[in-house]
């Protein structure tokens, strides 16, 4: 059996990954950066899989070369490239792809989204009304310029597309596909020269409504809250908690914390990668998964660029002064 692969990516994540795969037994050898070396290597008949952990916008030419050689099996941390339009000119290449091809969406994986996803299957909270996510921390003050995070050309959308691709995989999971989006990304401390924060709201196919936060420029926050006509899931990081049932006597129902095991979610994903090179399995999140991730963070760049706005001033008696 192969055990050789490649690795794509130096940085934090990917020496992480690389940790991952010596301790599965693999033989993990780092991708050259020069061209020419990086095209024979691919050629290695001996190489099992290609793993991309490198800056979001360098993922599109690697997968383009890759899926038009048709010979290795790929793992690619999210999001599957810097811009939707990238990952349309892969979308031909990805169908016709018979081989294994993983996106890191890992987070929906966490065993609090796995709890969360149990008990609105089982209609407990009775039909979703409402979501809040915020997934952010203070990158903003401590990248340097040269940091591919802090450059606009590089990061166009800014934690929207490294924190908030996280939510909305994980919102795809829990609540379906979203239909209408509202986004305002801004820079509000100058510390670098992209976006460093980022609010969405959403219309899903459901009816549902959901605010989404990633911000590079606050103390770290983890925060999901789900509002159902019956009840009320709380997320804290790795922690979960469940209301049931409206007021009584205008006293508010009490949150119950429900017990939820670790798990390790990039080993869990790893695991499932090479199980389904190996047929045992099917990956959860494949290019279709990514795919949808890139359409709402891209409707959320052009919402942003050309949504109307309605003044408060001009359009209602404006404000008290």
């Amino acid at each position: 059996m192969k055990n050789k692969v490649y690795l794509a990516g130096l940085g934090n994540f990917g020496k992480k990954i690389g940790e991952y795969l010596e301790k599965m037994g693999k033989n993990v050898c780092v991708l050259p950066k020069d061209l020419a070396a990086q095209t024979e290597a691919l050629k290695d008949p001996e190489v099992e899989a290609l793993f991309v952990v490198t800056p979001n916008d360098r993922h599109y030419e690697l997968l383009d070369k890759a899926l038009k050689g048709g010979r290795h099996h790929i793992f690619v941390e999210k999001p599957i490239t810097s811009s939707w339009g990238d990952a349309l000119q892969l979308r031909d290449l990805a169908k016709a792809n018979r081989n294994i091809l993983m996106v890191g969406h890992n987070q929906r994986r966490e065993a609090v989204f796995r709890k969360a996803k149990e008990i609105l299957d089982s209609g407990r909270i009775g039909k979703v009304v409402s979501a809040y996510f915020n997934y952010s921390h203070g990158a903003a003050f401590n990248i340097s310029p040269d940091n591919w995070r802090a450059q606009i050309k590089r990061h166009r959308e800014g934690p929207l597309i490294t924190l908030g691709s996280h939510s909305i995989d994980t919102l795809h999971y829990l609540l379906g596909p979203v239909k209408l989006v509202t986004a305002f990304i801004q820079n509000l401390t100058g510390k670098i020269e992209a976006p460093d924060a980022n609010a969405v709201t959403m219309l899903m196919e459901n009816g549902a409504t959901v605010f989404l936060q990633a911000d590079y420029n606050i103390p770290s926050e983890k925060i999901c809250l789900i509002h159902g006509t019956e009840g009320v899931i709380g997320i804290n990081r790795d922690k979960i908690h469940l209301r049931i049932g409206r007021d009584v006597d205008r006293k508010p129902s009490e949150y119950e914390e429900i017990p939820v095991a670790h798990v390790d979610t990039i080993e869990e994903e790893l695991e499932e990668f090479f199980a389904a090179i190996e047929g045992r399995a099917t990956v959860e999140t494949g290019f279709s998964e990514a795919f949808n991730v890139m359409a709402v963070i891209d409707s959320c760049f052009h919402s942003d660029r050309h949504r109307p706005l309605l003044s408060v001033a001009d359009e209602s008696p404006g404000y008290f002064s």
